[in-house]
C-alpha cells in the first residue's frame, strides 16, 4: 500500500509524524520530499532558518534562495560574503560557483575536505555550503590524525551548530577518538553533543542508539538501556536497534532477553531514509 500525503507544516512536525507512523504500522518506510516547489521550500526554510534540501538539478538556483530567503533577515548595506562550497562532483561546483558570483558573492570551492579545513583556517567564510560535509569526511577518512577528524567536526558543528546531524556526527567521532585517547575529557564531551543532537531532533533512532553506546561506555548503565530502548522504540521494525539493545542486555548479564531482542533484529530490515 502507498500513500502519498501532502504536509504542509514544518519539518520538525513531519519528522514527529515520521516516528509516529512507525510505531502504528512498523513495515513502514517514511521518504522525505521537500516540496513540489523545491526553490519556494527552501527560500521558506531559509528564512525560517532550518535546514533546505534540494535535488542537484537545483543547485543553479542556490544563490537566487539565499539572496531571497536572507532579504527580510538583513537591514542596510552588507559588506562581501564570502562562500565556502564543498561537493565531490564538480559540475555542481562549476553551476553553484557561478550562480554565486553573478550574485556578487566571493566563492571558494573545492572537492576535497581537508583543503576546505586549511581554507577555513586562513580566513572565515560567511557561509559554508557543504554537499560531502566535512564531518562526513573526518568519518569516511580514518587515516586522518585524531586531532584532525574532530577539527573536522568542529568546523563543521561552527557553521551548522543547530543541525541535529552535525551534532551526532560529531558525537561519534568524539567517541571513537576517546577509545585512542583522552577518554576522561572525550567521553563527557561526546555525550553532551549527542545529548544536544536528540533533544533537537528527539525522534531519530540513530541518534538515541548513538547516545546508548557512549553511555554504556562511560558505565551509566541505566541511561544507555533507556536510549537502546528508545532507539527500538521509535523504529521497531529496523535491525540496528534491535542489535544495539540486545548486546546491551547480553553485556550486561541478561541472557535470555539479549538473545531474545537479537533473534528478532535477525528478522528486521538495515537502513532507513528517514528522519
Amino acid at each position: 500500500k502507498v500513500a502519498v500525503v501532502r504536509f504542509n507544516q514544518s519539518w520538525a512536525d513531519a519528522v514527529a509524524l515520521d516516528a509516529r507512523l512507525r510505531q502504528t504500522i512498523p513495515a513502514a518506510v517514511a521518504y522525505a520530499v521537500t516540496s513540489a516547489d523545491p526553490v519556494r521550500a527552501a527560500t521558506a526554510a531559509v528564512k525560517g532558518g532550518v535546514p533546505a534540501i534540494l535535488p542537484r538539478e537545483a543547485a543553479v538556483r542556490v544563490a537566487e534562495i539565499l539572496t531571497d530567503g536572507l532579504a527580510t533577515v538583513r537591514a542596510g548595506p552588507r559588506e562581501v560574503d564570502r562562500i565556502l562550497i564543498v561537493d565531490n562532483e564538480v559540475a555542481t561546483l562549476a553551476r553553484l560557483s557561478e550562480a554565486m558570483l553573478s550574485r556578487g558573492y566571493e566563492v571558494e570551492t573545492t572537492v576535497d575536505g581537508e583543503e576546505a579545513l586549511r581554507l577555513m583556517q586562513k580566513k572565515p567564510f560567511s557561509l559554508a555550503a557543504i554537499g560531502d560535509s566535512i564531518s562526513r569526511y573526518a568519518e569516511r577518512n580514518p587515516e586522518l590524525s585524531n586531532a584532525a577528524r574532530m577539527q573536522g567536526a568542529d568546523t563543521a558543528v561552527a557553521y551548522a551548530p543547530h543541525d541535529p546531524l552535525v551534532r551526532w556526527q560529531r558525537g561519534g567521532i568524539y567517541l571513537a577518538v576517546a577509545a585512542d585517547e583522552q577518554a576522561e575529557r572525550l567521553l563527557p564531551a561526546a555525550i553532551a553533543e549527542l545529548r544536544a543532537a536528540t533533544q533537537a531532533s528527539p525522534n531519530d533512532h540513530r541518534l538515541w542508539l548513538t547516545l546508548g553506546r557512549a553511555l554504556e561506555r562511560e558505565g551509566a548503565m541505566l541511561a544507555a538501556r533507556a536510549a537502546f530502548q528508545r532507539a527500538v522504540e521509535l523504529a521497531p521494525n529496523h535491525f540496528d536497534p534491535q542489535w544495539g539493545l540486545g548486546n546491551h542486555l547480553l553485556r550486561a548479564g541478561e541472557s535470555e532477553a539479549a538473545f531474545a531482542t537479537l533473534r528478532s533484529s535477525s528478522t528486521r530490515s538495515r537502513g532507513v531514509l528517514m528522519p
